[in-house]
């Protein structure tokens, strides 16, 4: 691998960490050939069992393999206006993680993200409208309103541990929430205070 003309030796580029840690990633061949590839942000996933890009459903509704209430489809995202929304998949056990990304426009809007098994929540991230908490313990202050949230959530039914993730870093660990050995929704709600 060369790097500005300097020999990198033959490692890949993103050996660790996650895939969207790599913004862009350029190849070109020497002046000899023609072939040239130019890729945006890159996301590498496997066995999942859930991967929804909302993009690919009908403006204005629904996705049909989700349930809720109020929740639509609106510019390839799914708003969430005093609404709820949540999908199920096949039992995951393990390490179990969920991402999403979010963002609080309202001063004092509430919401929750939950990994659940069933209908009971076993990771329930949600805001005040302040501050965010993981299983109601607190875990993060001072909520900064129309700043997008990237959110990691990791259910470790092995060691009945949650580890929550924001924006990159590891922010709290907190005890499962219910004891269970998998993972089968994923759930989000959104409200304002009154």
């Amino acid at each position: 691998t060369y790097i500005n003309e300097r020999e990198c030796g033959t490692y890949a580029l993103a050996v660790t960490g996650e895939a969207s840690h790599l913004t862009e990633f350029r190849y070109a061949t020497g002046a000899g050939s023609t072939a040239s590839v130019s890729l945006g942000p890159v996301r590498i996933t496997a066995n999942y069992p859930l991967n929804t890009d909302f993009s690919r459903y009908t403006e204005g509704q629904m996705p049909f393999d989700w349930t809720g209430n109020g929740a639509v489809v609106t510019g390839g995202e799914l708003k969430l206006n005093e609404a709820s929304a949540q999908t199920s998949f096949a039992p995951v056990s393990g390490t179990v993680v969920g991402e999403t990304e979010f963002i609080i426009p309202l001063a004092g809007a509430e919401a929750s993200f939950a990994l659940c098994c069933g209908e009971d929540a076993v990771v329930d991230f949600s805001t005040d409208g302040t501050h965010f908490y993981a299983n109601g313990k607190l875990v993060y202050e001072n909520l900064v309103k129309n700043l997008w949230y990237r959110l990691r959530l990791e259910a470790r039914t092995g060691e009945d541990l949650a580890v929550i993730w924001l924006n990159g870093r590891q922010i709290a660990e907190v005890p499962l929430a219910v004891e269970t050995n998998y993972v089968d929704t994923f759930r989000a709600s959104n409200g304002k205070k009154s």
